[in-house]
């Protein structure tokens, strides 16, 4: 036998043996986890609203065909709490998950785990390492479900207070998400946040197999409870937009999607109902008009993503991953006693049809 042909293949079963036995994946095998395309949130309570919710979505996709589907759906898990030792997911959520992944060109469904960092999701008061075998809990239960492809974390505030315990958590879960000793396939770690906090630290302990989903509602309000008219959200979403590009440049691991306000939001909505005088409103603006697009959010929101993301946004890739639709809500959005409509994204006349047209396209590249 050629003794240069044992060498390679000594050298070769060497490898092969070397990464069966490497825990964490390297980057180009975690990196498959992440999806590409648009997403929605699902805050399900109830089993109508899984049968309900799920037909809406089916025939979208169905009139908007793969490339401008919803792909991606985070459904509502838990909130996070530092004194659950033993996180459990949900009955209801496997249900769902489980029935929104028939749904046609759906490819991914993830947890939604909400947590509120000032109260009892406060990691500040855990040593790191306690943080860390949180993370570990954590992971062990949504790397053992195979209705789940990864987890959304909603923890806020993330602001400079909580910055370095919530890193510590982000870094471990995403590691062990893509660590094959603990997921038999890599899951994605998604985060949502501001467009101004997704930084170089964020999008680092993210990793390879995680991203942002950034805020892009909610930006600005001339007092509570009111809504910021459709071109003052335009310039903002613009100016915020231009930073999170920026951001996202810094980290290798630079990926985002950008959630948009399809259903009514704590700022951008169409009409505020008073909880105890129905008969009591507070004018907003429609989320899509087809004869005012100027003065809709929705139409300035894509405007937007074109002249940032350039001509070619349709063509969804790296750093960008989609847009996220919000929401679909079991509960109403209320501000300061009034309640925002439309509830759902789909409340608004000819929303759906201007989606199947106008959603960023999946880059099949």
């Amino acid at each position: 036998m050629d003794p240069n042909a044992v060498k390679l293949r000594g050298f070769t079963l060497a490898l092969v043996l070397g990464i069966a036995s490497s825990a964490i994946l390297p980057d180009n095998l975690a990196v498959v986890a992440t999806p590409k395309g648009n997403g929605a949130w699902l805050y399900v309570e109830t089993q109508q609203q899984i049968d309900l919710w799920k037909q809406q979505i089916t025939n979208y996709n169905t009139l908007a065909g793969p490339q401008r589907a919803i792909r991606v759906l985070y459904v509502y898990s838990m909130d996070f709490d530092i004194t659950y030792q033993s996180p459990v997911i949900g009955k209801l959520t496997e249900i769902a998950a489980k029935s929104f992944r028939s749904i046609p060109y759906v490819t991914h469904v993830g947890a939604i785990i909400d947590g509120i960092l000032s109260g009892s999701a406060n990691l500040n008061s855990l040593t790191s390492a306690k943080v860390k075998a949180f993370a570990d809990s954590y992971a062990r239960v949504y790397c053992n479900s195979s209705a789940l492809d990864g987890i959304q974390l909603d923890l806020e505030p993330y602001s400079a207070t909580y910055k370095n315990s919530t890193l510590t958590f982000v870094r471990r879960l995403s590691q062990n998400l893509r660590d094959n000793s603990t997921c038999a396939k890599p899951k994605f770690l998604a985060f949502f946040v501001g467009p101004r906090q997704a930084d170089a630290d964020l999008y680092d302990a993210l990793g390879p197999n995680g991203y942002a989903v950034i805020s892009g509602y909610d930006l600005d309000s001339p007092k509570a409870g009111y809504p910021e008219t459709p071109k003052t959200y335009q310039t903002n979403l613009l100016t915020n937009v231009k930073v999170v590009l920026t951001s996202a440049a810094t980290s290798k691991y630079g990926k985002f999607s950008i959630g948009l306000p399809f259903a009514a939001s704590a700022c951008e909505f169409q009409t505020g109902i008073s909880t105890t005088n129905p008969a009591k409103t507070i004018p907003g603006y429609p989320m899509y008009d087809a004869n005012n697009l100027t003065n809709s959010y929705i139409p300035n929101a894509f405007a937007v993503l074109n002249q940032t993301l350039g001509a070619g946004y349709e063509k969804v890739g790296n750093p960008f991953l989609g847009v996220s639709v919000w929401a679909w809500v079991s509960r109403d959005v209320v501000v300061s006693g009034y309640r925002h409509v439309p509830k759902l994204p789909f409340d608004t006349s000819g929303m759906m049809s201007y989606m199947a047209k106008t959603m960023p396209c999946k880059n099949t590249v």
